[in-house]
Formats: C-alpha cells, sequence, structure tokens
C-alpha cells in the first residue's frame, strides 16, 4: 500500500503510474489526483499544449516513437485493437463526383478502407479495377465511404456481399 500525497488515501501501487527516478518507482500522487491535476492545467492554460508544439517542433512525434519502440507488445495490441474496432461487414464506396459506386466486404473495415484511402503502390493489386480507375481518376477525396452492414460471423461476408450487390446494382463491380 501507499499513500498518495494528493489525496491522502493509502492505495495500492497499482493506483500510481509508474516514475523510474522515485525510490519505489512510483508517482507520489495517485491517477485519480493527477487527472484532476491535469484538468485544472488544461483549464487555466488551454492554449499549452498548442504553445508547446511549436517551440518543441517534432518532439511530440519522438516521445510516441520511443514509447512504442520500449512497447513493442503493446503497439501490437494497440494496432489490432485499432484496425478491429470497426468489425467486419459489406462496405460502400460512392464516388461525389459521378454518383458510382463499389460494394465489397471485409473482416477488417478500417484496415480495407485504410488500403482505399493511402493509395499505395500495392493498393491497385487487392482493390476492384474499376475502383482503382476511378479513385485515381477523380482522387480518394471525391469519394464516400460507408458502412451498409456490420456482420458477426465470417463465413456470412460473401453472402451478404452478393445481397447488396443485387439490390443496389452497383456501377464499379461489374468487370470492364
Amino acid at each position: 500500500m501507499k499513500q498518495c500525497i494528493g489525496c491522502k488515501q493509502l492505495k495500492s501501487p497499482t493506483e500510481f503510474s509508474k516514475r523510474k527516478s522515485s525510490h519505489d518507482g512510483l508517482q507520489p500522487k495517485c491517477k485519480a489526483c493527477n487527472k484532476k491535476d491535469n484538468a485544472v492545467f488544461r483549464e487555466k492554460r488551454p492554449t499549452y499544449k498548442k504553445e508547446w508544439d511549436i517551440k518543441n517542433p517534432g518532439a511530440q512525434a519522438q516521445i510516441v516513437y520511443r514509447y512504442w519502440s520500449r512497447n513493442p507488445e503493446k503497439q501490437m495490441r494497440y494496432i489490432h485493437a485499432y484496425y478491429n474496432s470497426m468489425g467486419m461487414g459489406v462496405y460502400k464506396i460512392t464516388c461525389d463526383i459521378t454518383q458510382d459506386f463499389y460494394i465489397g466486404y471485409s473482416s477488417q473495415l478500417r484496415a480495407r478502407f485504410n488500403v482505399y484511402k493511402r493509395g499505395t503502390e500495392t493498393a491497385h493489386k487487392l482493390i476492384n479495377r474499376n475502383l482503382w480507375d476511378a479513385l485515381v481518376k477523380y482522387g480518394v477525396e471525391n469519394f464516400t465511404f460507408e458502412i451498409l452492414e456490420q456482420v458477426e460471423d465470417k463465413s456470412m461476408l460473401r453472402e451478404r456481399e452478393k445481397f447488396w450487390i443485387k439490390k443496389l446494382d452497383p456501377t464499379y463491380n461489374i468487370d470492364k
């Protein structure tokens, strides 16, 4: 047990953030007290973060890089959670200029949307040719990405995609 210097309560060591320079390796204030202090500071100095970023260009990126370098297992968990956060399902990508659209499915919707939005060198191998040509011609910023249906069972993805293709008759799904 450790006593917080903020609220003066005895708490479990798990209630304190780590701090290498402390004799016990923990912050003197509990996480709850630190959270309150940080909220008060942000309220008093709302522009502090922006000012700090201007004075220290690129520093935040270095801090994040160092953290992920020291914690690769946490980074992988974070990445998996991020890409799986939208789940799996059937999606629709519509060209805002022509109103033509494509319907597809994915077991990782966020990852699939990122492939389309990045337009990387290898993306054309993963993307329907008609859609790829339209993305190149009009630019990804002129497309709307939406989820038509979220699917819980991976084995149902292809079947649900066929349903939506039959129902909506998308332009980009037709072979040239």
